[in-house]
């Protein structure tokens, strides 16, 4: 029983500490992409956010694979963290 418990524990501590922070940047990610392809316009006259917008225009058939790719850079960013951090 003690086992069960501290395996839940540890479950807790997973999703609190580790997958929370990539679901959410996972899912701002899609929601950016889906807000600027479908509501705003590359037509700024800035060439450089022309350009960012028209790349986050071309993103929109990869929702899954910018949604993964940043999921994995959370993830290895949060353990860079934690091994330089100082405890």
């Amino acid at each position: 029983m003690e086992s069960f418990v501290r395996n839940i524990m540890f479950d807790n501590y997973i999703m609190e500490e580790v997958l929370k922070p990539i679901i959410v940047s996972m899912a701002v990610t899609v929601a950016f992409i889906h807000i600027v392809s479908t509501y705003i316009k590359p037509n700024t006259g800035y060439k450089n956010t022309d350009n960012f917008l028209t790349y986050v225009v071309a993103q929109r058939g990869q929702f899954a694979h910018v949604a993964l790719l940043v999921g994995l850079i959370t993830l290895f960013s949060d353990y860079v963290l934690d091994m330089v951090s100082p405890e």
